[in-house]
């Protein structure tokens, strides 16, 4: 039976728990409805209705959802969330930068669309690179620091755009932050797969991944409209937003499992 809401952790008798499968529990106060008679138990739900628009356009309507009866499924207890974690205000600071640099090229530098290209490649290359790196190491009780250390670093690295620099001065710090992406990427992928049981793990990488990446829209629409005052504030805005990323990345997340 599930512990009363309000029942604190030392009145939770001790004793062997264990999931439909074997895997030890940690003490916890169980929700209202959960099941451990079975290894994985869910509802989903799927509406789909497609609509012609023309003879070769059609709209398609899709509405999902999962364990639409919210039955907590206890397999592979991890006992902590913040295996899903990038702070959505690290990816918040890269929607800055796909406004800020193209402002600083074409209005700052006065350079065509070009340079805009080639700076934005050159990050993307540095982060190719970072993560064939970083992916050959071993990162186990790494992970927070790879993840946390990267974020402020960015932050400073961004910092220096405030600067009346050259284009190859962007270039490097694109190439730093291209760079530092590697070793966030690789400590985050790796934390969500080690901690997320299998049954899980499809859902749970495309909810995270949605939750984190729902960053870049909103960093795009905040530093755009701050940028239409002040190029300098949008980028202290990516600056907070990094810095704020790595203090969230050393307080969810422990330094060994």
């Amino acid at each position: 039976m599930p512990a009363p809401k309000d029942t604190p952790l030392a009145g939770i008798p001790i004793g062997p728990k264990r999931d439909a499968i074997g895997t030890a529990l940690p003490f916890v106060v169980l929700p209202d409805k959960f099941s451990n008679s079975d290894s994985f138990m869910t509802h989903d739900l799927r509406l789909q209705r497609s609509i012609s628009l023309t003879e070769k356009v059609k709209l398609l309507l899709i509405g999902e959802g999962f364990n639409i009866f919210n039955v907590a499924n206890l397999t592979g207890f991890s006992g902590t969330l913040d295996a899903y974690v990038r702070p959505t205000a690290t990816v918040a600071a890269n929607g800055t930068v796909t406004i800020v640099v193209p402002l600083l090229v074409l209005e700052r530098f006065h350079l065509g669309e070009a340079y805009v290209g080639l700076v934005l490649a050159v990050q993307g290359l540095a982060g190719v690179i970072s993560a064939f790196i970083f992916g050959r190491m071993d990162t186990r009780d790494r992970e927070r620091t790879m993840l946390a250390l990267p974020m402020a670093i960015t932050g400073i690295a961004l910092l220096m755009l405030v600067s009346k620099a050259s284009i190859i001065f962007i270039g490097l710090v694109m190439v730093i932050t291209g760079a530092l992406n590697g070793p966030i990427d690789i400590a985050l992928f790796t934390l969500r797969q080690r901690r997320t049981d299998p049954n899980w793990t499809g859902r749970a990488f495309a909810v995270s991944m949605a939750f984190n990446y729902a960053g870049t829209p909103v960093g795009a629409a905040v530093a755009g409209i701050v940028a239409s005052r002040s190029l300098d504030n949008a980028i202290l805005f990516g600056v907070i937003a990094s810095l704020i990323s790595s203090v969230f990345a050393l307080a969810m997340i422990p330094a060994k499992e």
